[in-house]
């Protein structure tokens, strides 16, 4: 069991999840090494795109930031479950901030191990308007260990008894690839 305790908010810990895609996109190359980074303090986690080891022309790294589906950096207050997006357009910054509701997890019994960790299932289902007013339903699926004593994820996922190793949408997957202590 891992049990976090900082002494001052110079301390965080550093997550990072590997993105996989399951649409074909036009950057195919550069998209899958795009390394999705969060680092947590005690009360806020910051997420960004790591970038900076590609060997390719920034105008095509930023291209496959806007399909990876990610904003340019995002501030999470953990204690008051809002998030803040951080937007580059052209030399303009916008940032957008939000509160929003955790998931209603459903915890399953089933187990896997994830770099060495035993995690467990949880199914969260949400429903939201889609660009043409319909609502949709998804369920996201997830596996979390409450080895780790974080409550976090990628995105907005978190709520679950233990730090998400993996999560799958519709669209993504993210599964956790390292933990560096900072």
């Amino acid at each position: 069991k891992i049990d976090l305790k900082f002494s001052n908010a110079a301390n965080y810990l550093e997550l990072g999840y590997q993105k996989e895609y399951e649409e074909q996109l036009i950057i195919e190359e550069i998209t899958p090494k795009l390394k999705l980074k969060i680092q947590v303090g005690t009360s806020e986690s910051l997420q960004y795109i790591d970038s900076k080891n590609l060997n390719y022309d920034k105008n095509l790294i930023e291209i496959a930031e806007i399909y990876s589906d990610m904003s340019d950096f995002y501030k999470h207050n953990l204690e008051k479950n809002q998030f803040s997006f951080y937007f580059s357009d052209t030399n303009d910054h916008i940032v957008v901030t939000d509160s929003y509701e955790v998931l209603n997890w459903e915890i399953l019994n089933e187990q896997k191990i994830i770099n060495g960790f035993t995690c467990y299932k949880a199914i969260g289902r949400i429903e939201e308007n889609n660009m043409k007013g319909s609502i949709v339903k998804e369920e996201i699926f997830a596996w979390f260990s409450p080895e780790v004593s974080l409550n976090i994820g990628p995105g907005m996922y978190g709520g679950l008894p233990g730090l998400i190793f993996e999560i799958s949408t519709t669209r993504n997957t993210y599964t956790l690839d390292s933990i560096e202590n900072n």
